[in-house]
């Protein structure tokens, strides 16, 4: 039976993202089922000839690896082939990391779900009334991103980002009263790990969850580290495959900025199954059905899915966002089940060239009906949604490579821009233009 404080760390991260339970370390193995590889090769194939589909493949049954592929550079220009062991961002499957750490010292008795902030950051706001759970579950009334663009080009601390967050205030809440994902909170976690623990984030991160896993090519980084191997991160414009933004992935540091592969996710997942991390971990972090990650990040986009009815599970880490990964995702269970799935055609898109003038007016803030909002924003040529590039389409609509989407500007009687409406095969989600409001994603 878990100890007291396993359950009781397990009721305070109710909310967080689950942990699929995954078994054998993976090696390109003679398991390998043929009819899936099949099915996943003839599925991905347009996607591959397009160009949109980078990163690594794994997916496993019990001990037995049914698959492995990787596709797409993880470096373009040095013509540097993804493998299953290409060090990559792997986005927000960081969060379920920095949860793992926080069990640990749990365990330990170095914090408690209840402990405030002020415990460790006495002049954070509110640091009396906000917890460490308010942290876990994004109850901490903190907003998604507390940095512009170029604040994200240089390396940052934990403690950096604490200072940002201070700057950037709280969101209008009362702490746990809304859930509002938040990426700065999970990095002000991050500082409360290395206040409590001693030790840097990523000095934790190798001791109380890399080394017992047999993790090796796992860690959180910044610009300055050389990491052999390490994947590039890249977007999708008019002439195919192009450099991401200069970014600095650490001001996501406990949040999005660590670094790995299919397989070792896959060896941390078989620690937390067999106890090696403790008995909090696994008690907070899995469910009983069915289990899934993802993560998405500028140039990064990972997912994990599991299901306790087979033992089947499926890790994807990869440094392209496009549409592709999200129907990959979609369609995986089916094609493991050996289901009828069509093959996906790639999208047929006609640009245009750019207009200035709309580009210009378009700028500012938007929101949606789920209380998400983002900048709207020009730099030279190109035209942002936070971190997603829009591509002209038209007089007033755009193409997002990223979830292939098709994105119309709507304007109301007096000419002025109210919305955009954003198309995605699964419905149509309006974007309201907010003058004067400030985004939670910067």
């Amino acid at each position: 039976m878990p100890s007291r404080p396993a359950l009781a760390i397990a009721r305070a991260m109710r909310a967080v993202a689950a942990v699929p339970i995954l078994l054998a370390v993976a090696t390109p193995a003679a398991a390998e089922d043929p009819d899936l590889a099949a099915r996943v090769d003839t599925y991905v194939a347009p996607f591959v000839d397009a160009g949109h589909l980078s990163g690594s493949l794994m997916v496993a049954r019990g001990d037995d690896v049914l698959l492995e592929r990787s596709w797409g550079w993880a470096d373009a220009e040095h013509r540097v082939p993804n493998g299953p062991d290409t060090p990559t961002g792997i986005a927000s499957v960081t969060k379920p990391m920095t949860i793992a750490l926080v069990c640990r010292l749990a365990e330990e008795g170095l914090l408690a779900p209840e402990d405030t902030i002020s415990r460790w950051i006495p002049d954070f706001p509110r640091g009396n009334d906000i917890t460490v759970s308010h942290l876990l579950n994004h109850r901490a009334c903190i907003p998604h991103r507390v940095t512009t663009p170029q604040e994200e080009t240089i390396p940052r601390t934990a403690a950096d980002m604490v200072e940002l967050v201070k700057q950037a205030g709280l969101l209008p809440l009362e702490p746990g009263e809304k859930s509002v994902y938040s990426s700065a909170g999970f990095s002000v976690l991050a500082r409360v790990v290395e206040l409590a623990s001693g030790r840097s984030y990523d000095d934790a991160l190798q001791h109380y969850l890399c080394e017992p896993a047999g993790m090796e090519r796992t860690g959180h980084h910044d610009s300055r580290d050389l990491v052999p191997g390490r994947a590039r991160g890249y977007v999708l414009d008019e002439g195919g495959l192009a450099n991401g933004p200069l970014v600095d992935l650490s001001f996501l540091v406990g949040a999005g900025s660590v670094l790995s592969t299919p397989r070792d996710l896959h060896r941390m997942l078989r620690a937390l199954v067999d106890g090696n991390l403790g008995d909090a971990a696994p008690v907070a972090l899995m469910r009983g059905s069915g289990l899934s990650w993802n993560g998405v990040t500028i140039g990064f986009r990972s997912f994990v899915q599991y299901r306790n009815s087979d033992d089947t599970e499926a890790i994807f880490v990869g440094n392209l966002v496009s549409g592709a990964t999200d129907a990959l995702a979609r369609d995986l269970a089916d094609l493991i089940d050996g289901k009828d799935v069509a093959t996906p055609a790639r999208p047929n898109v006609a640009f245009a060239k750019p207009d200035p003038e709309l580009m210009r007016r378009v700028e500012g803030t938007y929101r949606n009906d789920r209380d998400q909002a983002h900048d709207i924003r020009v730099d030279g040529d190109r035209l942002w949604f936070g971190q997603w590039l829009l591509l002209p389409t038209g007089p007033t609509t755009f193409f997002s490579p990223q979830d292939y989407a098709n994105v119309e500007v709507v304007s109301g009687p007096d000419g002025a821009i109210e919305r955009l409406d954003w198309a995605r095969p699964d419905g149509t989600l309006p974007w309201r233009r907010v003058a004067g409001d400030v985004a939670a994603d910067r």
